[in-house]
């Protein structure tokens, strides 16, 4: 919450740089789930089309199987749970997610009785690069099920910008 709204400047906004050496190789896996050149090639959002469109079990999603995996190493993977029980827990809730999208449209944490100041960083966050690029942050499920449901526009927050766009834009 408190990245809501800040300009920084440096290289944060620099992604396509390669994960940390320090992580163990294990981790590169996990990442790996999550990252694509496009959100929708990722094996997050492919494993819950699979789910959602094509009623594959969630035990057989490459995602799914791949965060059991890791569970089985005492690695974390979504959520960062190492536990199976936890991650089909919310296997659970990301189907109570999609039902109440589907049944009810995209709503707001605001629309929804979150009434918190901080409770913006729960909906879909970007932040803004040195470039003007939209920088995917925080709201995976969300941003995967309304693409599913193809619900042409939700609303997005932007968390940081950086300093140089700010500039070039005459924000700063």
């Amino acid at each position: 919450k408190e990245l809501l709204g800040t300009v920084r400047g440096r290289d944060w906004d620099q992604r396509h740089a390669p994960i940390s050496k320090s992580y163990k190789e294990d981790y590169h896996q996990i990442f790996d789930l999550f990252r694509a050149r496009k959100f929708s090639e990722s094996i997050f959002y492919q494993s819950l089309e699979s789910h959602f469109l094509d009623e594959i079990p969630w035990e057989d999603t490459k995602f799914v199987m791949k965060c059991l995996d890791l569970a089985d190493r005492d690695l974390p993977s979504w959520k960062g749970y190492t536990s199976k029980k936890k991650i089909l827990d919310h296997c659970t809730q990301v189907d109570n997610l999609y039902e109440r999208i589907k049944d009810d449209g995209y709503k707001t944490q605001s629309e929804l009785g979150k009434r918190e100041s901080w409770s913006a960083i729960y909906e879909v966050n970007v932040d803004i690069g040195r470039d003007g690029d939209l920088l995917f942050v925080n709201g995976r499920h969300r941003t995967a099920i309304s693409k599913i449901l193809e619900i042409d526009q939700i609303p997005v927050g932007v968390l940081v910008r950086h300093k140089q766009w700010m500039k070039k834009n005459g924000s700063y």
